[in-house]
């Protein structure tokens, strides 16, 4: 069924019930550090462990260190020829959950790209944030392009068209998005909703994340930026997509007029990564929007 908002866990896990738990605690006792502690958590990715599938692959690859700030990103290249594809992964995730494009990408004879997130994979820093997270794409494109396509997942996504729409002149072709979030201030609803905060630490928590990132929420919201973008672009969106709502696809399309939404069935938010058929469409728009030599 295609739901109209982002989903919570069900059934709730021991681990959200005691945070939960802790949170009502800190909030009836210290409400500042309630919104302090619930602040650092939203910005704090868990680190997931690389797949042990992606290792053959990521031992072919070309490994680069890139600054970025203070940190360091991890990125990955293969191929030294050819017009250049940037894979960029979702939250808590890394570049390995990106492998099923590689092989195909080399094969139609692109250089492929892929890197490790702020605070994610093999890169450097706790925490980041879809600014920090958005510049680190550009930190990426500005070291190793220029860059022609992009493939995108989940909050990847969104990051990759908030700074396409800040550097329209970066040089990049065209975008793939795969279950890319459309409005920010969703994304901290279904979160604070999970923890079960009140309202006035989510508002100390928005008010420093607002201090954070350096500009308004309502500046980030994706299918706004995405009105600016001339560039073609493939939207895929599962319409059972448990994560991130079919309706946010919708709404990106909608003002993204020179893109076209591709509803898929079945996959949920991440199969679209792992299905051939997919990856093929993929691969050929790419191919076809890009001229390969």
């Amino acid at each position: 069924m295609t739901t109209n908002s982002y989903s919570l866990p069900h059934p709730v896990s021991r681990e959200l019930s005691a945070i939960r738990t802790g949170f009502r605690f800190l909030t009836a006792l210290a409400p500042e550090l309630a919104g302090k502690v619930a602040f650092n958590l939203f910005l704090t990715p868990r680190r997931r462990a690389v797949s042990k599938k992606s290792r053959p692959i990521f031992n072919e690859a070309k490994h680069v260190t890139i600054p970025h700030g203070s940190r360091q990103l991890a990125a990955y290249v293969w191929g030294n020829e050819g017009p250049t594809i940037l894979l960029v992964h979702g939250w808590e995730s890394d570049a390995s959950r990106m492998r099923g494009f590689i092989r195909p990408l080399r094969q139609q004879g692109f250089r492929v790209i892929a890197f490790d997130a702020p605070a994610h994979g093999n890169s450097t820093g706790k925490q980041t944030n879809l600014v920090d997270y958005s510049g680190s794409i550009h930190s990426v494109v500005q070291k190793l392009g220029p860059v022609d396509g992009i493939v995108a997942h989940s909050f990847g996504a969104a990051t990759t068209m908030l700074m396409l729409s800040r550097s329209p002149n970066i040089g990049v072709k065209c975008v793939v998005t795969i279950g890319s979030p459309s409005n920010p201030s969703k994304m901290v609803q279904i979160w604070t909703s999970a923890l079960a905060l009140k309202r006035p630490i989510v508002d100390r928590m928005m008010q420093r994340i607002v201090d954070r990132v350096g500009v308004p929420f309502e500046s980030l919201v994706v299918e706004t930026a995405v009105s600016h973008l001339t560039i073609p672009g493939l939207i895929f969106h599962d319409k059972n997509d448990s994560i991130v709502p079919y309706t946010e696809g919708v709404a990106i399309a909608r003002s993204w007029q020179s893109a076209e939404l591709v509803a898929t069935e079945g996959l949920d938010h991440r199969g679209a990564l792992y299905n051939s058929k997919i990856i093929n469409q993929i691969t050929l728009f790419l191919a076809d929007q890009i001229e390969l030599v």
